[in-house]
């Protein structure tokens, strides 16, 4: 029985010799790029099950996982393009991508943002106090990591923001003006 348009498909790999279940997901919301959700199985009644059941789990929940987790490297530069370009100063701006770039993705980019950890944010402070930067600059890139991890859990891309869980570096002491 053929399927329709938008049902998804069923194939055989040569590669690996299993079945493969695909399903079309929502455009990239960042690039408008396709996007398709393949699920694997042994057998050919296991992947149509696997692929009815996250058919259901589209229709729920509007959109899947596409299977890679996405790093916080990844996230930090979504999080700047959608939330902070257009609602900041283009110095602002510029601002928050020298701390990514130069702090932030160095130290801890690469990890997924779902298993990011204390300890992940604890590592990326140490690293900060190692290269000699001023406790102001410490204190900026902890803002900037809680700032996008909040938007981060707000939109159920990360489970919970770390950067809360850990006490930020002291930001340095002024003497009061008068």
């Amino acid at each position: 029985m053929a399927r329709g348009k938008g049902e998804g498909s069923i194939y055989r790999e040569k590669s690996s010799g299993l079945w493969a279940a695909s399903i079309a997901l929502p455009a990239d919301p960042v690039t408008g790029r396709r996007r398709r959700k393949t699920i694997r199985a042994k057998t050919k009644t296991e992947a149509v099950r696997k692929m009815r059941a996250a058919q259901l789990e589209l229709a729920r929940t509007g959109d899947l996982t596409t299977g890679r987790p996405l790093t916080l490297a990844e996230w930090l530069n979504r999080w700047i393009d959608q939330d902070v370009a257009p609602r900041r100063k283009p110095s602002t701006t510029a601002d928050y991508r020298s701390i990514i770039r130069v702090h932030i993705t160095p130290a801890i980019g690469s990890r997924p943002i779902d298993r990011l950890t204390a300890a992940d944010v604890r590592a990326l402070h140490a690293r900060i106090a190692a290269t000699g930067a001023s406790t102001s600059t410490a204190a900026k890139v902890h803002r900037v990591l809680r700032a996008a991890l909040a938007v981060a859990e707000r939109e159920e891309v990360a489970p919970r923001n770390v950067a809360r869980l850990v006490q930020a570096p002291p930001a340095p002491i002024r003497a009061p003006q008068g």
